[in-house]
């Protein structure tokens, strides 16, 4: 398992640390441009083709995944759009 060090200083959601775990990911999402998504399709840019726009999404739900306990990835393992994650 990863420790914090290896993810940048951030720590793996675990169902009981949402409200930290949240404000932290979102940072993150800021920080790497991986934000829109959160978003919805409604702010897809008018210049981003589809598969862009959904390529877009995936890349934030993997990097979402990345910080789930094992405990608790099933619940997501599926999603493919981060606004629902």
């Amino acid at each position: 398992m990863e420790d914090s060090s290896s993810l940048g200083g951030m720590f793996k959601l675990n169902g009981s640390n949402y409200s930290i775990c949240k404000s932290s990911m979102l940072d993150f999402l800021y920080c790497k441009d991986l934000y829109l998504p959160l978003h919805g399709d409604s702010v897809k840019p008018n210049d981003m083709s589809a598969d862009e726009w959904n390529i877009q999404h995936r890349k934030t739900d993997g990097y979402i995944r990345r910080f789930l306990e094992h405990s608790i990835f099933h619940h997501f393992a599926n999603e493919e759009k981060a606004d629902v994650l």
